[in-house]
């Protein structure tokens, strides 16, 4: 089975794998012998308590695995205040920490200054369904009809036709600076597609290298029958690894054509995973990813949001909110001085710190290891728990197999230095 380098997020450590696979037979996210990516890594996965139930055990890792799906919302817990991110909260502060600031950009950087690079993202946003709806039903007036016929859109959303030069803008400069545009993110009505620039492990003789050592790969989170069939129709090669293993024509013997018409070669005959997570198109090479991108350019994107983690044309920079409080924890305690093992209250101060807004796979990995280089976490650690877009979370199976174990899993916790997930 081909083994391939996915890469390192250029704000994280850590390293984890892609696999190309045509197809294979239904995942258990909790099993260690996943049939999509088997790598061995210093990254260890480990059960610490063996009285734990086998159906939520806990994984131990010395770094967090890598990630392909989007969050929305991150909670961070810690027993003692945060006051080293209490910057993050003053616009004035903040900018200061980050690589906006012309003073900031001298390495080593501060666990502050990561985390504040990873609220920052850039976005465009089309207009929502239900108002591209509400606007058509409208009965045409000479006050509508001028609007429409200026294409203008409306104050706060993106055109169709400039989310379309929006992300031409950022496939080309995510090939010129692959650093700096590790992933563009495109959400759609059906599914989202992800652009992603990796280290180039090696090069095909009849293929030129990519710019800076790296090559572009592309994600799309689910599909349907349709575009499946359009995509190889115009010769773009993909795999669906998570898909059920399928049987091929060269496994049939003797039977006739109405037999053949009933099977799958490919999902190009059968709608059974459309628009499930086991639809998860994987391309591996730039010809393929640039063949998607042309597919793209073909569809209607009024209604796409785009992102990523730098500027790009007809973009807005936003900045994920961020919310700090307290709260009291009331836990049973039991005084080992007390013969009759009589359990008390104990009130415990936790304090929280909350981001929402949009965090990409290499901003969430950047958030968690600078969250455990604070002076805070090395004494008491922290627990965080993620919400993340429904349609990517199963998208962490493609990355390796330790993304695959964690898949599902919300709540981690840090502690002498580990992370564990449960």
């Amino acid at each position: 089975m081909p083994i391939r380098d996915l890469g390192t997020d250029p704000l994280s450590s850590s390293q984890s794998t892609m696999v190309t696979v045509e197809s294979a037979e239904p995942i258990d996210t909790t099993a260690t012998n996943n049939p999509v990516a088997v790598v061995e890594t210093p990254n260890v996965l480990v059960k610490p308590k063996t009285g734990e139930k086998p159906n939520k055990p806990e994984l131990v890792f010395s770094r967090p695995p890598e990630s392909l799906s989007m969050r929305t919302h991150v909670s961070v817990t810690m027993e003692i205040p945060l006051k080293s991110l209490e910057p993050l909260n003053d616009d004035v502060d903040f900018f200061t920490h980050t690589s906006l600031c012309p003073n900031n950009h001298s390495p080593p950087r501060s666990p502050l200054s990561n985390i504040a690079d990873a609220l920052i993202y850039w976005e465009a946003i089309g207009a929502k369904p239900q108002d591209a709806a509400a606007a058509s039903a409208k009965p045409p007036t000479t006050t509508t009809a001028a609007a429409s016929s200026s294409a203008t859109p409306t104050y706060g959303t993106a055109s169709g036709a400039q989310i379309k030069q929006s992300l031409q803008s950022l496939y080309r400069l995510q090939k010129q600076a692959p650093l700096q545009y590790p992933f563009i993110y495109l959400v759609m009505r059906d599914f989202s597609v992800i652009f992603k620039m990796i280290p180039q492990s090696s090069i095909d003789s009849d293929n030129e290298p990519a710019v800076s050592g790296h090559r572009r790969v592309a994600v799309l989170s689910q599909s349907y029958l349709g575009l499946r069939r359009i995509l190889r129709t115009e010769n773009v090669d993909f795999s669906m690894p998570l898909a059920p293993k399928l049987r091929s024509w060269n496994e049939l013997q003797n039977d006739d054509n109405k037999q053949k018409m009933h099977v799958d070669k490919y999902h190009l005959q059968s709608t059974g995973v459309d628009k499930t997570w086991r639809s998860a198109v994987l391309i591996m090479d730039e010809e393929n990813a640039n063949g998607l991108f042309r597919h793209l350019q073909t569809v209607s994107l009024d209604n796409a949001q785009l992102f990523s983690t730098n500027a790009f044309v007809n973009g807005t920079m936003r900045k994920s909110t961020v919310r700090f409080s307290s709260a009291v924890s009331y836990e049973d305690h039991r005084d080992p001085s007390d013969q009759g093992q009589q359990q008390v209250k104990r009130a415990k101060n936790l304090y929280k710190l909350d981001i929402k807004g949009v965090v990409l796979p290499n901003a969430w990995h950047s958030v968690l290891m600078a969250l455990a280089e604070l002076p805070e976490t090395k004494e008491k650690g922290f627990v965080v728990a993620a919400k993340e877009r429904p349609e990517t979370i199963h998208l962490n199976m493609l990355v390796s197999k330790q993304g695959s174990s964690v898949t599902g899993k919300r709540n981690i916790s840090y502690d002498q230095g580990q992370f564990i997930y449960s």
